[in-house]
């Protein structure tokens, strides 16, 4: 059987892909690889969380003025927040807001901007305040 130029070509570049294809996947093979966790929520280990429950005379006026306070709480460390209805109750509320460390949540829970705020939204009830921090370091599943 005689080659002609073009069928060494064809049978040449099939075999330089078919050695290309098996280093590609030895390569691929014995490299070390990254492994992703899979995605868990965690909170911030150091982190604390402060609990604020109290009433409020309208929950719609008292959200838009709570929310207009998050650079005030960055500035204490904050990081994120969460409202809760207690018991379907939209007008009783729990806040849940965390913070970098128990010291700078303590210094915004008695701070003045937080006493104005709660002034401004209409708050009509005294707030019990809780401080606490996940011993686990994650949230469940």
């Amino acid at each position: 059987m005689k080659l002609t130029n073009s069928s060494f070509r064809r049978i040449f570049a099939s075999s330089l892909f078919v050695v290309a294809a098996a280093g590609v996947l030895f390569a691929t093979s014995t490299a070390p690889r990254a492994h992703a966790e899979p995605a868990q929520p965690r909170v911030n280990e150091a982190g604390v969380w402060l609990i604020i429950t109290h009433k409020v005379e309208n929950y719609k006026l008292w959200k838009p003025v709570h929310d207009r306070s998050t650079a005030t709480k960055r500035n204490y460390g904050w990081s994120k927040c969460a409202v809760f209805a207690i018991d379907g109750e939209k007008n009783h509320i729990m806040v849940m807001e965390q913070f970098a460390s128990l010291e700078r949540a303590k210094a915004y829970a008695e701070s003045n901007e937080l006493r104005d705020e709660m002034a401004a939204s209409g708050v009509s009830s005294n707030p019990e305040v809780r401080f606490v921090k996940n011993l686990n370091g994650e949230l469940a599943p």
